[in-house]
C-alpha cells in the first residue's frame, strides 16, 4: 500500500513538473493577452493624443481671443484675437523676450517693454500692432495703490494706462473682470489711451506680478489687457512689463 502510495506521487509530480515546461513559454495570465488590435488600438490612442494636442493649441488660441468678452462669444472677433494671439508671436521673434505666456495676447519685451494688438478699426491703437522696448523707448510704472504706466517709442507710439482694482480693495495679482474707466461701485478700473486718442472704455486686465518698493510704489509689473470703446466691439489687446521676471506670483 506503502509503496503504491509513493508511486502514485512520483508519478503525480513528474506530470507537475512536464506541465510547468510546456507552458513556460506562455505569457502571463495577467490581464488581457497583447493582440494586434490592442497595438492598432495603442497607436490610434496616440493619434489622439496628438491631435488632442493640436486642437488645444487651436482652441486656447480662440479663447485667449476672447479674454475681453465677458459673454466668450464666438465669431470675427474670436478669430481676429486669434491671429492677433499669431502677430504676438511674431513680434516676439527678434529675441525680444520668451514670448507671450500663456493667456497673454503678445510678447512683450523683458524685463521692461510693452506690446499691442489693436484690431481693424479699433480707435485707440489705430488697427495697428507694435513692440516697444525698454531699452529703445521708455516703459514706466509709479503710482500706489492704482498703477498707472506709460509706454513710448518713436516710429511705435505712446500708450498711457491706468488699473486699479475696486475701491477699497488692495491690489494684488489675478483677474479683474469686468473693468471700465468709469467702474460701478464693486468693479475694477482700466483705462488705457493712445496716439492722443481715448474713449470710455470697457474690458478686463490680469496681473501676474506685481512688487513694491518699502515706500509701497510699484516697481515690478507684469499684466496685460483687453479694452474697447464704449460701444465698440474692436478691442485693442496689450502687455506691459516692467521689471519683470517671468514668473507669476
Amino acid at each position: 500500500m506503502c509503496s503504491s502510495r509513493w508511486v502514485a506521487g512520483v508519478l503525480g509530480a513528474w506530470f507537475l513538473w512536464m506541465g510547468s515546461c510546456a507552458n513556460k513559454d506562455r505569457a502571463p495570465l495577467i490581464g488581457p493577452a497583447p493582440s494586434n488590435e490592442d497595438d492598432d488600438a495603442g497607436s490610434a490612442a496616440g493619434a489622439g493624443s496628438d491631435a488632442a494636442s493640436g486642437g488645444g493649441t487651436g482652441a486656447g488660441g480662440t479663447r485667449l481671443s476672447r479674454a475681453g468678452s465677458s459673454t466668450g462669444k464666438a465669431g470675427s472677433t474670436g478669430k481676429a484675437g486669434a491671429d492677433a494671439v499669431g502677430v504676438g508671436g511674431d513680434a516676439s521673434s527678434g529675441g525680444e523676450g520668451p514670448g507671450p505666456r500663456p493667456g497673454e495676447p503678445c510678447a512683450a519685451p523683458y524685463p521692461t517693454g510693452f506690446c499691442f494688438i489693436s484690431e481693424s478699426n479699433e480707435f485707440i491703437g489705430e488697427g495697428r500692432t507694435g513692440v516697444i522696448s525698454g531699452d529703445v523707448g521708455e516703459v514706466i510704472v509709479k503710482g500706489a495703490p492704482w498703477l498707472i504706466f506709460y509706454a513710448g517709442q518713436t516710429g511705435v507710439g505712446e500708450f498711457y494706462g491706468e488699473l486699479s482694482p475696486k475701491l477699497g480693495d488692495y491690489f494684488l495679482p489675478g483677474n479683474y473682470s469686468p473693468a471700465s474707466d468709469h467702474p460701478l461701485p464693486g468693479a475694477a478700473r482700466l483705462t488705457v489711451s493712445g496716439n492722443s486718442n481715448g474713449c470710455e472704455s470697457e474690458g478686463e486686465f490680469t496681473v501676474r506680478e506685481l512688487g513694491r518698493d518699502p515706500y509701497g510704489t510699484f516697481n515690478r509689473v507684469s499684466a496685460s489687457f483687453v479694452q474697447h470703446c464704449a460701444g465698440a466691439k474692436n478691442k485693442l489687446y496689450g502687455v506691459i512689463h516692467v521689471n519683470a521676471t517671468g514668473v507669476d506670483d
